[in-house]
């Protein structure tokens, strides 16, 4: 069964979205995979070629070789029907088909909080995380953030030190060194934390990982606490994604004349609860420990705001104005080749911005 959904999963043009729909569909994976492709293209919106390859000798290969570099990480691997696959993230909009997960898969269970912000931190947010992090340790939460430089490395460390159980989601293979000077802190992370993937092994740190990455940072989360950001930071697509799937955000205030108070401002401006000690953590999430409301996670899906999109996003968005459009038509108004253009389209899906018709033709939410 983990093989179908790994097929599913390494299918070009395929969205996490799309393999839920199909999966649901035809009852379970393995009827997936066994449908003709006119089938899968009836349900998908895509055509019967897209699913050529799918029970191709290539695509068996490409498993073989996933699942024997997994075995030799000693990593696992989780599917939406392994009843280890965490329930949090089971219920956001667009949960990942298949998770990677090296070291403890109870870790990704429970009550947990993301811990996002800066990679360029103050004195004062390194003082703010070592703060907030003991108390919430205390608690029993697990503390889950994205192992990048700056307020990510700051929160997994101090809850180590503190004896927490911490849990770093790459934008990666977990077999990718990223980044490299973080390697011996994720080692240590996988001793009683774990470290999660959605991408396969050998798979590049690319820019337009790290978005899909970060559904995954609050899908986990009962809530997300952003410790300095920017005001175009990364940070804050957390948060929506966040109020996306019905999560807490919790935004540290800063000093106004700084530039990494611009985005907590935002935030606390726009409703996130602000944070002066883990008490305020604490009291908003009724003591803890606590999953998310997972009934509520299936609400109508909340559009992130134009303003926190890449500039090719905002260029794709503008594009889709004049009305629904073809993957190719968008691809020669962007003068972009096709795969890249995908991987664009697939976060502005995710993001609530845009949704996909039949025939691989897109339109605006």
């Amino acid at each position: 069964m983990i093989e179908s959904w790994l097929k599913l999963n390494e299918l070009p043009h395929l969205t996490p979205l799309r393999i839920k729909q199909l999966v649901e569909h035809f009852g379970n994976v393995d009827e997936t995979v066994a449908a003709m492709p006119a089938a899968l293209a009836a349900v998908s919106g895509l055509v019967a070629a897209d699913f050529e390859g799918l029970r191709s000798a290539a695509m068996q290969d490409r498993v073989t070789q996933i699942r024997d570099r997994i075995d030799r990480l000693g990593a696992q691997i989780l599917s939406l029907d392994t009843p280890t696959y965490p329930a949090a993230l089971k219920e956001i909009h667009a949960p990942p088909p298949v998770l990677y997960v090296r070291g403890n898969c109870r870790a990704l269970s429970g009550c947990a909080l993301g811990f996002v912000g800066t990679r360029h931190p103050s004195n004062y947010g390194k003082e703010v995380v070592a703060a907030l992090i003991g108390p919430l340790v205390d608690k029993r939460c697990t503390i889950v953030s994205g192992l990048a430089h700056g307020i990510d490395t700051l929160a997994h460390r101090h809850c180590l030190d503190k004896g927490g159980t911490t849990v770093a989601v790459l934008g990666c293979g977990l077999d990718v060194p990223y980044p490299k000077s973080n390697q011996a802190l994720a080692q240590e992370i996988t001793a009683t934390g774990a470290l999660v993937s959605e991408f396969a092994p050998e798979t590049a740190p690319l820019p337009y990982n790290f978005p899909r990455r970060n559904r995954i940072i609050s899908g986990l989360c009962a809530g997300v606490v952003v410790v300095e950001a920017g005001a175009k930071s990364g940070s804050l697509i957390t948060a929506a994604y966040a109020l996306q799937q019905n999560r807490d955000v919790f935004a540290v205030p800063g000093p106004i004349f700084s530039e990494n108070s611009a985005g907590t401002f935002h935030l606390i401006k726009n409703g996130a609860i602000p944070v002066r000690s883990a008490l305020d953590i604490i009291e908003q999430l009724e003591g803890l420990p606590r999953l998310p409301n997972l009934e509520a996670s299936a609400k109508p899906l909340v559009r992130i705001q134009e303003e926190l999109l890449s500039g090719e996003e905002k260029s794709l968005v503008g594009a889709l104005s004049a009305g629904p459009q073809r993957l190719d038509q968008l691809a020669e108004k962007t003068g972009k080749d096709v795969a890249g253009i995908f991987q664009v389209l697939l976060n502005l899906e995710l993001k609530g911005c845009i949704k996909q018709q039949a025939g691989q033709v897109y339109c605006r939410q």
